[in-house]
């Protein structure tokens, strides 16, 4: 995409479906997909409460890290974190698998719940004023999932008897060996651990699971008919927002994984500023990421922050610069034949995926379809490298054509997912890192 490309407004839902009326989203039952909810699901509370991983770094630790060229940053407006244990420690390792083990379980055979109130209003920025100036939202209950009848004991016996004994034992683990994560912390951290901040003991608390009904009990309903009619009333409209809360949470992850996939299987965006530049020090330097306007409204209209990683002497250092997109396009910015490291993570994540949408597929009913197209494609590509993510990285880092093709249909995918997102009433969309969203020729 070049600079210009990228200045050309992005066309809305209704004029893109008027070009391609063959592409318009379909019309969706909510109300029926509710229903079934109501029917064939249950509600379950499932939490797990953690101890903090990081700290704020104090205005003199913050000093010490600036470079005399920032000298004039106000320490004030910056916020830094700093951790608080080594990440490679073999027991904090130990207790995030297992904390993620117990949450990504939960979340493959389950949706997340809408919050009451089911409709928030807030003042719509500049890009919503032709939808009428306020926009509905969609929050997440926290904790609470929906969930089909005929999954309730398979998931509470797994639960129950090896995921949650599983973190404790974890935890007990990590306390019995304290000393050792300590040491280990000080090993890497050196001057930045924080002897005072460092825990004296892992806490960690799960709640639930817990279960209970969507819709509203009959013994509340003939104690007090007129507060039970309001009560169903309300729980119907929540179940017809959790229908769309259910979609629009997925969707979002699902495009964060498809660009993640994308980034790693693409060959790097490289810089080339011309001898005279006053960033010549970025030449070959990779870009990692960028920010526009839309990502943050600091951030002025026809600008845009990049993230480079660059190599000062021996070392590599990754910085953000704040530059117009003409200026950006003076770095020269091309694809460089330097392919992106690729990790099996990434495909066990995203047939994950794939697989938690088949489970859910019953539960999003017609507000499910117009991801079904875009699954399978996705599915059909990964089956077509191999039928588990340890063959799909093998054929990703062996066939440069599959790379290539790969990399594009999910780059493709993602662009689809996030036109989507964009039109579903949900309060925390993924933020897109951006790269490659504007390129210039070398």
């Amino acid at each position: 995409m070049t600079v210009a490309e990228a200045k050309k407004p992005k066309k809305g839902k209704k004029e893109a479906e008027a070009e391609h009326p063959e592409q318009a989203t379909p019309e969706v039952d909510l109300e029926a997909a509710a229903q079934f909810l109501k029917e064939e699901c249950y509600s379950v509370t499932l939490e797990v409460s953690w101890f903090g991983v990081n700290r704020k770094a104090t205005s003199a630790e913050k000093a010490s890290m600036l470079k005399e060229d920032d000298d004039e940053a106000d320490l004030d407006q910056l916020s830094v974190d700093l951790r608080l244990f080594a990440k490679d420690d073999p027991y904090i390792k130990a207790m995030n698998a297992a904390k993620t083990a117990l949450t990504s379980y939960r979340d493959s055979v389950s949706m997340p719940s809408a919050k009451l109130p089911m409709t928030q209003v807030q003042e719509a920025d500049e890009g919503e004023a032709e939808i009428g100036g306020k926009k509905r939202l969609l929050r997440k209950k926290p904790g609470e999932r929906i969930i089909m009848a005929g999954d309730v004991d398979k998931f509470d016996e797994y639960v129950t008897d090896v995921l949650v004994p599983n973190l404790l034992e974890a935890v007990q683990d990590a306390n019995a060996n304290i000393e050792k994560i300590k040491d280990n912390s000080k090993k890497k951290l050196k001057k930045r651990f924080s002897e005072d901040a460092f825990p004296d003991k892992f806490i960690v608390g799960v709640s639930g699971p817990d279960y209970g009904q969507v819709g509203v009990s009959l013994d509340f309903e003939e104690a007090c008919p007129s507060a039970a009619a309001r009560m169903r009333e309300s729980a119907e409209q929540r179940l017809v927002d959790t229908v769309e809360l259910g979609v629009a949470d997925f969707a979002n992850t699902l495009m964060t994984i498809f660009e993640t996939a994308s980034e790693q299987m693409s060959h790097k965006t490289k810089l080339n500023p011309r001898p005279k530049h006053p960033l010549r020090k970025l030449k070959d330097g990779v870009v990692r990421g960028m920010k526009f306007h839309k990502d943050d409204h600091d951030i002025p209209e026809g600008s845009l922050v990049v993230e480079v990683e660059y190599k000062d002497g021996q070392k590599k250092v990754t910085e953000w610069f704040t530059m117009t997109e003409d200026e950006y396009a003076e770095l020269n910015p091309y694809e460089s034949q330097q392919a992106g490291k690729v990790y099996e993570s990434t495909f066990e994540r995203l047939l994950g995926e794939l697989t938690r949408f088949e489970k859910l597929r019953d539960m999003l009913g017609d507000m499910g379809k117009p991801l079904d197209d875009i699954v399978q494609k996705a599915r059909d590509l990964l089956m077509s490298a191999g039928s588990n993510a340890k063959q799909i990285t093998n054929e990703v880092r062996q066939s440069k054509f599959f790379r290539t093709q790969g990399a594009a249909s999910l780059a493709k995918w993602a662009d689809e997912v996030e036109n989507l997102v964009e039109d579903m009433p949900i309060t925390k969309k993924a933020r897109r890192r951006g790269i490659g969203k504007l390129k210039t020729k070398a």
